[in-house]
């Protein structure tokens, strides 16, 4: 009811988003006995975890790729992946463990890459570097100089990728949006974070009618963006605007409704939320 309360009462002259039909893309890691990661769109019916939404496709590749060099699990199709009598060239290069391959990679070692990239995108990469820092130890008191030497490389890529993500230390979902609107054109442009770092980023540039305010924009876009199609996207915790919205209250009950849980909007933030 609050939904359709909210689309109701602003009625949009026209569609402010251009949207296409396609979903927001996810990191998928399958529930596979040798998991796999890939992108995924829509539905989400196959057993595993998803990680995002991603801003677009090639914020999920770019991270995949990312990925694939500090945890090398595998990316391929499962009929590849069941096809293979000799390790292919990701194993080669370092970038798959090639499970694929009996003894190639023992059971234990796989599962715990895998166990890292699934704290890494929840956010936890204090717990990788603990763990990974523990086992460099290990292997270091053991003699072990080269594992050692492989998982040192491994805590020093993690740490270069988070400290260029980092956004905030408490594990935050955020969504940030920015408006320029000048002689009619408008430019709206939404940050994504997800556990306390950034996804990405999207622009968009809706076409609207002459003599249109900055405030109907605002609303539009805001409303269009977050309650329609919102099946396609995981709703945030919490939404930070630069600008004031007439109706936050009515769209932070909405959203909320939609959520199953409460959704914070906050209008010209303040602090630490202010130098986002």
């Amino acid at each position: 009811m609050l939904e359709h309360n909210y689309i109701k009462l602003y009625q949009p002259r026209y569609n402010v988003l251009l949207r296409d039909d396609k979903s927001y893309p996810f990191i998928f890691l399958s529930g596979d006995t040798h998991p796999r990661l890939a992108m995924h769109r829509g539905a989400k019916h196959a057993k595993g975890e998803y990680f995002g939404p991603f801003p677009n496709g090639y914020a999920v590749r770019e991270t995949l790729a990312l990925l694939q060099k500090i945890f090398p699990i595998r990316q391929c199709e499962n009929s590849v992946y069941r096809n293979r009598s000799r390790p292919c060239l990701q194993y080669q290069i370092g970038r798959c463990l090639g499970p694929c391959v009996a003894g190639l990679v023992s059971e234990e070692e796989y599962a715990q890459q895998v166990e890292y990239v699934r704290l890494f995108l929840s956010g936890k990469d204090d717990q990788v570097l603990t763990q990974l820092i523990t086992r460099m130890e290990k292997a270091s008191q053991n003699l072990e100089f080269e594992e050692a030497a492989r998982i040192r490389d491994q805590i020093q890529a993690v740490r270069r990728v988070t400290e260029k993500q980092f956004v905030s230390n408490t594990g935050d979902d955020l969504d940030v949006i920015g408006v320029a609107f000048d002689a009619g054109m408008a430019c709206v442009h939404v940050l994504f974070i997800r556990q306390g770092k950034v996804l990405g980023s999207r622009s968009y540039f809706p076409k609207v009618p002459g003599g249109t305010e900055l405030g109907e924009v605002v609303e539009t876009f805001v409303g269009q963006f977050y309650l329609q199609g919102s099946q396609m996207r995981t709703l945030p915790g919490e939404i930070l605007l630069d600008f004031n919205l007439s109706d936050k209250t009515l769209l932070a009950d909405s959203l909320s409704e939609l959520a199953g849980r409460k959704i914070n909007v906050q209008t010209k933030p303040r602090g630490d939320r202010a130098r986002i």
